[in-house]
């Protein structure tokens, strides 16, 4: 097969693995980015030559339909820096190629030797000198007149090598040029005059033998110069001024100024102040002639202020105050048993933590009575209508709300997790009354387990709600409702299980109600189960005109309702002519009333009473509306939906076949007249 190729002269161009066929090479003859390109069995595009050459990447910019990146291997030589370094792509970029030397490059943990003709001039910056090898004379530049002499006259400007200490020979210090010593040692032999000190001391210069008024640099005896350096005791060095003792250094770097007015314990790194026996980092005392002491961000005036002091009445506040005389603080006051912690702004105390570790918010006494349980305590007084007392806010688009946490674990320790388990009191909003001389309760609301508690994942925590009332003349709150787990709602009781509205105990005139239950709720009486009383549902109208008491509604707006009048219950369903269409009348009413079967029987579950009446599914045959309900008819669970008929739906019918009897009634009875019987 011969040699395919493709070919193009674009700048950068690269040809894409989808445009090469197997075995097919590409070509770029573009004199400033040449390639020979073929396409590898992973179906990507390698380039094999020649080296790119120049101060940007190859292929950094990719020419018009090419392809871009660079194939692992790639060579680039980057003229970029003054010596030009080889480029090679690994794959994500390109990294420099290592050059190899004739050595080894060592470092301070590797063996080896490195040669001098591996180390490129000015590539070793603030090098050690290896202290076991001087450096030959021969190696140093050569000595001028502004080079430091060194050693005796004798080595000066010569090639002798110089052995031992460096020390300045008194011969060579005319020819030290200015500024050619630097941090250099001073040979503690020869001393150096006063006035070779900068900046000159003047009267007060420097004196190195004998007594001198001036001030000494050397300490001369333990004596407290007028002004100058003493040894008040062992390795201790002091500073007079005015004849007394200012400043005193020990053995251990601790610093005394002013005798304790500022000690610097330098074994503890401790500063005192108005103490030499600090405790603390920072350990301040006033003197016990003085108001107090004071930590200040400003020099003078009170504006912009902010401190911590302690007061002539040995009270300590952390006081803030701004330009417009805006003044609050924090302040401690009392003895070691009654000491409290007052929060003051604007001159007003706002808040403060008492001696039992109560926070009491718009009150500075306690108002429980001394309940050390009772933690936080919030007051406020206000004139008419209603004081908001707390209010708890939350900010959040994403669906955050605000909440009220009230927390129980078992645990006696703090900050520790022991499950509760069921009936336990987790906790309760109480609403307290003050009668005259206390606060009494007079209702609740208060939280309990309701079932099994199960951690792990399951994470099972069930709950009920209980709400409590204090009757009138009692001094302790009721339980009255309780919602439970499932959600039932118990009034007066527990609710029973399938009783999603469970009351109990309704009285109205000291008459006990009947206990009543369904399947959507239970009305039960004080009296138990005994089923003596009267149903417990009632609902009262203060008129005698005629007042709804139920209202029964569909999608279709109301349909039906149960009303009382001055002396009468009426039960209405819905029969506007605005709500009918189709109206005939009703014929044949007795031959239908004759398909209507009427029976005489007892309930199963009232054996010993037997009734007048129908069979559903029968009298469905003929009056369908009438029924509810399906004969045999069974729930997802098996058991029996009990048909129901509303007999009233038969009136209709009854009353039409009365409408043809008494029609044909007289008709017979006309008949009989015109006959003259």
């Amino acid at each position: 097969m011969a040699l395919q190729h493709l070919r193009s002269s674009t700048a950068n161009k690269r040809p894409t693995p989808g445009a090469m066929s197997d075995g097919q090479l590409a070509l770029n003859t573009n004199l400033n980015s040449p390639g020979l390109f073929f396409k590898d069995s992973n179906g990507d595009s390698v380039k094999i030559g020649p080296i790119h050459v120049g101060a940007t990447a190859p292929n950094a910019t990719p020419g018009a339909g090419g392809q871009a990146g660079n194939s692992k291997g790639e060579a680039w030589l980057d003229t970029t820096a003054t010596n030009p370094i080889l480029k090679v792509w690994n794959g994500s970029a390109f990294v420099a190629v290592q050059p190899v030397g004739t050595g080894t490059v060592v470092s301070t943990t590797d063996t080896g030797t490195v040669t001098s003709t591996m180390i490129l001039d000015g590539t070793i910056l603030n090098a050690d000198v290896n202290a076991s090898a001087a450096i030959a004379y021969s190696k140093l530049a050569a000595l001028t007149s502004a080079n430091i002499l060194v050693g005796n006259a004798s080595n000066v400007a010569t090639s002798t090598a110089v052995t031992g200490d460096v020390t300045i020979s008194n011969a060579g210090v005319t020819a030290i040029a200015a500024g050619a010593i630097v941090n250099a040692d001073v040979n503690a032999s020869a001393a150096i005059a006063g006035t070779k000190i900068s900046p000159d001391f003047g009267a007060q210069n420097v004196v190195t033998t004998g007594t001198s008024t001036a001030a000494s640099l050397i300490p001369t005896s333990s004596s407290v110069p007028t002004n100058g350096v003493y040894l008040p005791a062992a390795n201790t060095v002091g500073v007079a001024t005015s004849g007394s003792g200012r400043i005193t250094v020990d053995g251990s770097g601790n610093v005394n100024i002013d005798s304790g007015t500022v000690y610097v314990d330098a074994v503890n790194n401790r500063v005192g102040i108005g103490t030499t026996s600090p405790f603390s980092n920072l350990h301040v005392v006033s003197p016990a002639s003085a108001a107090g002491w004071q930590i200040r961000t400003n020099s003078s005036g009170l504006d912009n202020e902010s401190g911590f002091y302690r007061t002539a009445s040995d009270n300590y506040e952390l006081v803030l105050r701004n330009a417009l005389g805006g003044l609050s603080y924090l302040t401690n006051t009392g003895g070691a048993s009654t000491s409290t912690l007052e929060f003051i702004v604007q001159g007003s105390e706002r808040a403060r933590i008492d001696t039992s570790g109560r926070l009491l918010v718009g009150t500075s006494s306690d108002l429980s009575g001394g309940s050390t349980n009772t933690r936080f305590q919030i007051a406020a007084s206000s004139g008419s209508g209603i004081s908001t007392i707390a209010q708890i806010y939350s900010f959040n688009s994403g669906g955050g709300v605000a909440a009220l946490d009230l927390c129980r674990s078992k645990s006696t320790t703090l900050g520790t997790n022991s499950a509760v388990a069921n009936n336990d009191f987790i906790g309760s909003v109480n609403f307290k009354g003050a009668n005259g001389s206390s606060y009494l309760q007079a209702a609740s609301i208060s939280c309990d387990i309701d079932g099994t508690v199960s951690g792990g994942g399951a994470n099972d925590m069930p709950g009920r709600l209980v709400f409590s009332t204090t009757a009138d003349g009692a001094s302790s709150p009721t339980e009255r409702m309780r919602i439970v787990s499932s959600g039932n709602v118990g009034i007066n009781r527990t609710p029973a299980a399938d009783a999603l509205l469970d009351v109990n105990g309704l009285t109205r005139l000291g008459t006990t109600v009947t206990p009543y239950s369904t399947a959507i709720g239970a009305i039960a009486s004080a009296n138990g189960t005994t089923n003596t009383g009267n149903v417990a549902l009632e609902t009262v109208s203060v008129s005698s005109a005629t007042r709804f008491h139920i209202s029964f509604s569909n999608l279709n707006g109301v349909v039906g309702s149960i009303s009382t009048s001055g002396s009468a219950t009426a039960y209405n369903t819905s029969s506007d002519y605005r709500l009918k269409e189709n109206v005939v009348d009703l014929d044949g009413a007795i031959s239908r009333l004759k398909l209507l079967p009427v029976h005489r029987f007892n309930f199963i579950a009232d054996p010993d009473k037997t009734v007048d009446g129908f069979i559903a599914h029968e009298a469905a045959e003929v009056v369908p509306e009438a029924v509810t309900g399906a004969k045999d008819e069974v729930d997802d669970e098996g058991n029996p939906v009990y048909q129901g008929i509303d007999q009233s739906k038969l009136v209709p019918l009854l009353t039409a076949a009365l409408q043809e009897a008494v029609a044909k009634i007289e008709s017979l009875e006309a008949r009989l007249t015109a006959a003259g019987i």
